[in-house]
């Protein structure tokens, strides 16, 4: 089957004007929909040819985690399968892998949530942003760069879909929906009557209806400015409602969370009858295929409606039991993908099965711990991990899967701070340390040693304890340090041990803790190190601060101070910061929501996917030579410090 050239998407007429910024209101999209109908197909071309990518940097490592499966379109002969980490397309009658995209320029980022095709046009949907693929040929749609589309949300995008007049309708988690036309596109809010800017899905229905399924309920736009809210009088419960399908007799089923599926005919809706072996309140996707026929699938379990009766999907034995995580029927068949990679053909007659390979057992990467000498642990998804970046190797560790810290101490004993308890590593094994502290739950959530080998841990209370090898000294309570509120992590060098809680930085110091004045109220510290010169530096979203010991202050700091011979250069931030990290030398790393910033002579320089690949950075550490990051939805990377200065 070969793709239909789609003439649509060839080019926007026009473009909207930014104006004075707001999001247009329903007047507004009313006014772009009367001015755009009939211009669906002009000359210029919209793709263009994609830039070269940037080169990975020499000696970078990356892991992401694992595949779970998001979205699947069926595209001519290509499978388009959008994962968690990343983009894969398969060719349908064979199984081969024809191509892997991860984030960089041609993905913005790894954390696909939908994808659909129209005539030769790929639409992928992520975390950061929107990817429309053609022909070989890419074209990446961000909140940065939105090209001709400025008012149109391309942040956490959550899915997109193809409407009737082939717009592009996008459904984002809190910032409405999105429409995408020739003539440039718009926003759908609260503020345009829709229910709830949580918004999952977007479909055009049989009638004139635009139907849009949110967080509280079910809604749909009628004409221009007419919208309607469908709840108990329709026959909907109230809440989130999480998937439409449309179904080619002019139903349109209804997938609300935690409560079934329902039948809705455009006034009334009917909640379906259950299988007799599983409970439609658990099913986490539907589709309806051109045959007529329902899909729906949850865990460890997929149905098929057909002819009023349901069946079981001809799923082979092995693969019964998989988590599944989204359906899509294409009138042959189906196809299926589960949370652990795992992709299958179901009742297609061509047996296909897809085990996409394993990954981190969480996107988020953090608490990252490095010996200096190639590896380090961290935490990922409440699992313990080790890596190697000499080896190149990665084990998930049994332990209890309830971590939230780890740390290394001098003489290289492992030691992770769990929900429960704290516990040190012991050849293959962990043994608990049996914290001897004055609360019955301390709830653990940091743990840091200092340069004697002393351990120092933080609580959700707010409480921190230092455990010399025999007695457990709480040196603060919660109340003392963060007025209650939970330790988000411990930093300690030569020269002093400190905590950040809930945006707080405190110093443990003869047997207490010290707050300094210096960083505003409104200022929340997320990160804090100290430098080889001795300063530590604490990072706000907007920028540096560093302590004055002698003034006892905290003052704001440049981000160019202290680099020798630096000349007048970009010294901007990138987003909002997230981490900060020193190396021997001085070299200075800033985390960002944007990417990795590197602070040297001729200014701070930004790196995104296509050189580190991943977007949001969680933690950073600087150890050997080598810089780990973990990122917030992208695993992590080891890159090379000689390679970034």
């Amino acid at each position: 089957m070969k793709l239909m050239r789609n003439e649509i998407f060839l080019s926007f007429a026009r473009r909207c004007t930014r104006g004075s910024g707001r999001r247009p209101r329903l007047a507004n999209a009313a006014r772009f929909a009367k001015r755009n109908r009939g211009a669906l197909a002009l000359g210029v071309a919209l793709l263009v040819p994609g830039a070269p990518g940037a080169s990975r940097l020499e000696g970078a490592w990356h892991v992401g985690p694992q595949p779970a499966v998001r979205a699947i379109c069926h595209a001519g002969d290509t499978l388009w399968v959008g994962t968690a980490a990343g983009l894969f397309v398969v060719d349908i009658r064979n199984g081969a892998l024809l191509e892997r995209i991860e984030a960089g320029d041609r993905l913005p980022s790894a954390s696909v949530r939908a994808i659909a095709a129209v005539g030769d046009s790929v639409f992928v949907a992520t975390d950061d942003g929107l990817a429309l693929y053609r022909a070989g040929e890419v074209r990446v749609f961000t909140p940065r760069a939105p090209a001709d589309i400025p008012l149109v949300p391309l942040v956490r995008l959550y899915g997109v879909s193809i409407g009737r007049q082939r717009e592009v309708l996008l459904s984002t988690l809190g910032f409405g929906a999105g429409v995408i036309a020739p003539g440039g596109g718009y926003a759908i809010t609260r503020a345009d009557s829709l229910m709830d800017d949580i918004v999952f899905d977007v479909k055009d229905g049989p009638d004139d209806g635009r139907y849009f399924a949110t967080n509280a309920g079910l809604c749909a736009q009628f004409g221009d400015t007419t919208f309607a809210w469908y709840q108990a009088g329709a026959g909907l419960p109230r809440g989130e409602t999480r998937q439409l399908a449309v179904a080619p007799d002019g139903a349109l089923f209804v997938l609300v969370s935690r409560q079934g599926i329902y039948r809705f005919n455009g006034k009334r809706a009917a909640r379906l009858r259950p299988p007799d072996d599983v409970p439609l309140r658990d099913a986490r996707s539907i589709s309806a295929g051109p045959d007529g026929a329902l899909w729906v699938a949850g865990r460890g379990w997929i149905r098929v409606l057909r002819g009023g009766q349901w069946r079981e999907a001809g799923i082979a034995p092995a693969d019964a039991g998989a988590a599944w995580k989204t359906i899509v029927a294409d009138g042959a068949g189906a196809f299926a993908g589960s949370d652990d990679g795992l992709v299958v053909a179901l009742d297609r007659g061509v047996p296909l099965r897809l085990d996409l390979g394993v990954g981190l057992p969480a996107p988020r990467v953090a608490a990252i711990a490095a010996n200096g000498a190639g590896a380090a642990w961290f935490v990922s998804g409440g699992r313990l991990v080790q890596a190697d970046a000499v080896a190149r190797n990665v084990t998930v560790d049994d332990a209890p899967p309830d971590a939230r810290a780890v740390t290394i101490a001098p003489g290289g004993d492992v030691i992770a701070a769990g929900r429960w308890t704290v516990r040190r590593r012991e050849g293959a094994g962990w043994t608990d340390m049996h914290p001897d502290l004055a609360e019955a739950d301390p709830a653990f959530t940091a743990a840091r040693t200092d340069a004697d080998g002393a351990l120092w841990v933080g609580t959700r209370s707010g409480a921190i304890y230092r455990f010399d090898g025999d007695i457990w000294l709480r040196v603060a309570r919660g109340s003392e340090t963060l007025d209650g509120r939970g330790i988000l992590d411990v930093r300690s060098a030569p020269g002093g041990t400190w905590a950040i809680g809930a945006g707080v930085p405190v110093r443990c110091a003869d047997g207490g803790v010290e707050r300094f004045a210096g960083i505003d109220s409104s200022e929340t510290v997320v990160d804090l190190e100290r430098s080889p010169a001795g300063e530590w530096v604490a990072v706000t979203g907007g920028g540096l601060f560093v302590f004055d010991d002698d003034a006892t202050v905290w003052r704001k700091r440049g981000l160019l101070e202290g680099i020798s011979g630096s000349q007048p250069g970009p010294a901007t931030i990138e987003g909002t910061l997230t981490a900060i990290a020193f190396d021997a030398a001085g070299t200075l790393f800033l985390g960002s929501t944007e990417g990795l910033g590197v602070v040297g002579a001729g200014g701070v320089r930004w790196l995104r996917a296509a050189d580190t690949d991943g977007g949001e950075v969680a933690d950073l550490v600087a150890e050997g030579g080598r810089l780990w990051i973990g990122f917030a939805r992208d695993g992590f990377s080891v890159l090379p410090i000689p390679s970034l200065r």
